[in-house]
């Protein structure tokens, strides 16, 4: 297999050396790119100037893709990890669907930042109706846009302050936060990775819903994280 035959069956395509763990940002980007947009692959293992690199670890890096998309993506975009051998080395391409549940969300850092390639102007007017849509939204959390040579970016600040609901009825919750409760209903040893998994929403979406439901007293924590369960207590 050539670089250049599986790059010619892509609509999109970026490059990366290697998997940075430890900044993820640097490649989820990407995929909430070309997710925004019609799809496209980030091949590892391959400099900025296609040259190819090779990994060492392909398992390993295919697994740390699989768990930080998990983690850090809202929604969970379609994806395909497709190894490939060019010129004796291992590469890895992450192959990224056209979303239907636009936009995807890089979460993280008290920020939902969504990604659009230069060029996808209905990414962008699509990115801006869900933002003012966003749980907790308000003027002064407004997003910020900003540009780069192949990208644009808006930044959601994030608000999980509830200090004034109010009346705390199922009313009040929203769609996801109600699915929550019902999972809970039906099973109170669930886990946050479980229900991001029916979900399909990020580990860590769950995790802030749960914070929120247990500041609103709807849920408590009984017993230790690894065999603990939820309780219910309001909406009885």
């Amino acid at each position: 297999m050539e670089l250049k035959t599986l790059i010619a069956e892509c609509t999109a395509y970026d490059f990366k050396l290697m998997l940075e763990e430890k900044k993820p940002k640097s490649w989820l980007k990407s995929v909430s790119a070309f997710a925004n947009g019609l799809g496209g692959s980030l091949f590892f293992g391959i400099d900025n100037e296609r040259v190819v690199r090779g990994l060492d670890n392909v398992q390993h890096v295919c697994e740390a893709i699989s768990t930080k998309i998990r983690d850090y993506m809202d929604p969970l975009p379609d994806v395909e990890v497709l190894p490939h051998r060019i010129c004796d080395l291992n590469i890895l391409q992450l192959k990224v669907g056209t979303g239907n549940y636009t936009p995807y969300y890089y979460v993280g850092d008290g920020q939902r930042v969504a990604f659009v390639r230069v060029g996808d102007e209905s990414g962008l007017l699509r990115i801006r109706k869900e933002t003012r849509a966003l749980d907790g939204y308000r003027d002064e959390l407004q997003p910020v846009f900003k540009s780069t040579p192949t990208q644009f970016q808006t930044t959601i600040f994030a608000s999980t302050d509830i200090s004034n609901v109010g009346d705390l009825s199922e009313e009040k919750l929203t769609v996801r936060q109600k699915k929550i409760v019902n999972l809970i209903k039906e099973s109170p040893t669930i886990t946050a990775k479980q229900m991001s998994e029916t979900l399909s929403v990020s580990q860590r979406t769950i995790e802030r819903d749960l914070s929120i439901l247990k500041k609103m007293k709807v849920l408590k924590r009984e017993g230790k994280d690894n065999d603990g369960s939820w309780q219910i207590t309001t909406m009885e």
